[in-house]
């Protein structure tokens, strides 16, 4: 205790130093924790007064895109700036030209490189793939849906990426898309909850149906992948009914050589009994005439 005391006295300025710079390292990341979620706020807020439409069909105000980047580095960090990066780039996808295709190319790059583990990589993924295909980079559009085939097998924009690739593969590799669209089709039949399979299914069969009647020669292909339904065996009901009708024949028969046994039987008892009780004769022939 004494030496405890004695060390105590010895280094109580530096436990003093270094229990203030303590306090103070917790006080700065309360208020980096207290600016953050402030922040996060204030960008949700900011993004939220936008109003960007989402449906198609819905007129765009000009200036939107412009605005969701300015948002996005305002608030930098937040989650909100990259949700208006990915915005940003559907807006500048929505015009239908190269230099919108470009420009939405940059920006679904932007959100993977500074926002990498994003709720929306995947959506991000899926719009530099659809970018790299409206600027007709096909080879590169298919590495990259292949890609996202691979690394997204669970993400909801999944059967958007394959009926897309299909799409590309029309052209290359017919048979390639053949089989992506009978795998949609039968995914959707399988998974189907309201009666009706899913919309990207309808699709994919329809351009199936398409695609083969285009090309006569993947009819087989299309066969083998949907082979007839392999007949069920026969009924029990008809070997009941064939036993049926077998075993009173037989038992008939059976009967018929039991009575005609006993029938037999009793005839050799007959004669056995009537060989024992009777005298033996022996009849002579009648003797010659001298």
């Amino acid at each position: 205790m004494v030496a405890f005391q004695a060390w105590l006295e010895v280094n109580k300025k530096r436990l003093l130093v270094g229990t203030v710079a303590a306090i103070l390292v917790l006080f700065v990341a309360v208020l980096v924790v207290q600016r953050r979620a402030q922040q996060e706020e204030l960008a949700s807020k900011a993004l939220s007064d936008l109003r960007v439409p989402f449906s198609a069909a819905a007129p765009i105000p000009p200036g939107t895109a412009e605005a969701l980047v300015k948002l996005a580095t305002d608030y930098r960090g937040t989650k909100a700036a990259s949700r208006a990066l990915l915005l940003s780039a559907g807006v500048q996808f929505s015009t239908y030209t190269d230099p919108g295709y470009n420009e939405a190319n940059k920006l679904f790059s932007q959100v993977l490189q500074d926002y990498p583990n994003a709720p929306w990589a995947a959506e991000a993924n899926l719009g530099i793939a659809a970018c790299l295909g409206a600027l007709r980079k096909t080879n590169e559009a298919v590495l990259k849906y292949e890609e996202i085939r691979k690394r997204f097998t669970g993400s909801p924009i999944l059967d958007d990426a394959k009926l897309a690739l299909a799409r590309l593969y029309e052209g290359q590799k017919p048979e390639e898309a053949v089989k992506i669209y009978d795998e949609l089709t039968k995914a959707g039949i399988a998974s189907m909850s309201s009666g009706m399979p899913a919309a990207s299914a309808m699709e994919a069969n329809a351009r199936m149906e398409d695609l083969v009647k285009r090309n006569p020669a993947l009819a087989k292909l299309k066969e083998s992948l949907n082979p007839p339904p392999v007949a069920p065996p026969a009924p029990v009901t008809q070997t009941l009914n064939l036993t049926n009708r077998v075993l009173p024949a037989v038992a008939k028969l059976t009967n018929a050589a039991a009575a005609a046994a006993a029938t037999v039987n009793k005839a050799v008892a007959a004669v056995n009994k009537a060989a024992t009780s009777a005298p033996v004769q022996i009849k002579l022939s009648p003797q010659p005439a001298k």
